[in-house]
């Protein structure tokens, strides 16, 4: 009687991790890089916003790096979408991005259309002061 409630509850145990060895590998990641898309250098510093493609509910938000690069990580596997913008460059969402389980990467290069608008010439105008003050 005392060997079968061991013999059960060994199987019991080992089925239990088991299980959850198998739910710790149900997050995926996303990885990629911005850059400009006429030249191809690295747009450093880009703002990356992922949301969710069912309701577009908000995710997670990252800064690329000096090199242009970012990652998710711990992302459940479904479908996503991103938001990428940089000061003097078009905002640009790249949908349909399908993240898998296992530990896998999606990996993304995001290219960006200079916004020429955005970059005009400004002139800054001053007058110095009549009098000097100590």
């Amino acid at each position: 009687m005392k060997s079968t409630l061991l013999k059960t509850l060994a199987f019991v145990l080992y089925s239990l991790s088991t299980y959850t060895s198998f739910a710790q590998t149900t997050t995926g990641q996303l990885a990629g890089t911005v850059q400009d898309s006429l030249n191809q250098k690295a747009v450093p510093f880009a703002t990356i916003i992922l949301k969710k493609h069912t309701d577009a509910g908000f995710v997670q938000v990252t800064v690329a790096d000096d090199k242009g690069s970012f990652s998710f990580e711990n992302l459940q596997q479904g479908l996503y979408f991103v938001h990428t913008n940089f000061l003097g460059y078009k905002k640009k969402q790249v949908d349909s991005l399908q993240v898998v389980g296992a530990g896998k990467t999606l990996q993304l290069r995001i290219a960006l259309a200079e916004d020429t608008r955005l970059l005009i010439e400004v002139t800054v105008v001053g007058q110095r002061p009549f009098l000097k003050y100590f």
